[in-house]
């Protein structure tokens, strides 16, 4: 019977592989080996896995379910580029008929290193509106491979208007291989200046700090008139003038006309888009309600702009008294 046990353990341990090796793995990087023991008997067997600090086994005890497969993880996270050599030994069965194979493990751990191929990022002037997105490269020189995050720098205790945004905020870059990081651009207000700051943080490793600056311009809109005087207009009578509202951009805006005498002076549209490379015609109507002299300021807020439009109107009545005898 136990002949028939040795046999069995034997065909066990013969898949188990004599050495396992690394290679080239990267300092306070933990890197993760696997093998699977595969038990095709009908009844469980118990196993041990004995090991040195560096190599660790997890499980490193238990049980081969009968007619089943169990994964073993090897681990290893060395904090210094040494060169790393151990045995461990798999037992299987009890202390009266047991078995055992020892396993060569090796790994060579180096510091990871990653460089950028510029560090400012100039995106210039972007109109308001658009958004604009560099590319960053990061290389990696080295044999072993680079895990990173990206961290957004913050140099004073206070909420910041977030304007850049990177694609990816943690990735690994393979060894001898590159890796592509896009920094999206986003405006907010019109004739602002964005600075922000960015670390590259390599585990284990250094760190790599870029720049991002940009100016958003505000749209160049105009507007045909920014004094309309209707001069003297008849008690019940209207008179209309138009003004145009003009877009010398590539981007749509929203216009609105704010204003107190609304039933006094009748825009025919307060509120609309001005196309890109366009422009609006709006029609002014004054309807006096009294024989007084009108004076009012009409502000056109135009999205990502702002324009100041004054209406001066001043009327002239005449009265015509009749006399009965």
């Amino acid at each position: 019977m136990e002949n028939e046990i040795d046999k069995i353990y034997d065909k066990i341990l013969d898949k188990i592989p004599k050495e396992i090796d690394f290679g080239f793995i990267a300092v306070k990087n933990e890197s993760v080996a696997i093998i699977t023991v595969e038990n095709i008997n009908k009844f469980t067997i118990p196993f041990s896995i004995e090991s040195t600090d560096i190599f660790k086994f997890e499980p490193n005890q238990g049980n081969l379910p009968k007619l089943g497969k169990t994964e073993i993880r090897i681990k290893i996270n060395p904090q210094s580029a040494i060169v790393s050599i151990g045995n461990a030994q798999v037992v299987l069965g009890k202390e009266t008929n047991r078995k055992a194979k020892i396993i060569k493990l090796s790994a060579i751990s180096k510091y990871p290193y990653l460089k950028i191929h510029k560090n400012i990022l100039d995106y210039g002037n972007v109109i308001i509106g658009k958004t604009k997105e560099l590319e960053l490269i990061i290389n990696n020189p080295e044999k072993v491979p680079a895990k990173f995050i990206v961290d957004k720098k913050k140099f004073v205790k206070a909420k910041l208007i977030e304007q850049f945004y990177v694609s990816d905020i943690s990735g690994v870059v393979p060894p001898n291989s590159s890796f592509l990081l896009k920094v999206k651009y986003v405006t907010s207000y019109p004739n602002f200046f964005s600075y922000e700051t960015f670390d590259i943080i390599t585990k284990g490793g250094n760190i790599n700090r870029f720049n991002c600056i940009a100016h958003s311009l505000g749209l160049n809109t105009n507007i045909s008139e920014k004094f309309v005087n209707f001069y003297s207009v008849e008690l019940n009578s209207t008179k209309t003038k138009m003004i145009r509202l003009f877009n010398e951009s590539e981007e749509a805006t929203f216009f609105q006309f704010f204003y107190n005498n609304d039933h006094v002076f009748i825009f025919d549209q307060l509120q609309g888009i001005i196309p890109a490379k366009s422009n609006v015609r709006v029609t002014i109507t004054f309807n006096p309600k009294e024989t007084i002299s009108y004076y009012d300021r009409i502000f056109c807020l135009i999205q990502n702009h702002f324009l100041f439009v004054k209406i001066f109107l001043k009327i002239i009545i005449f009265i015509i008294i009749y006399y009965y005898k």
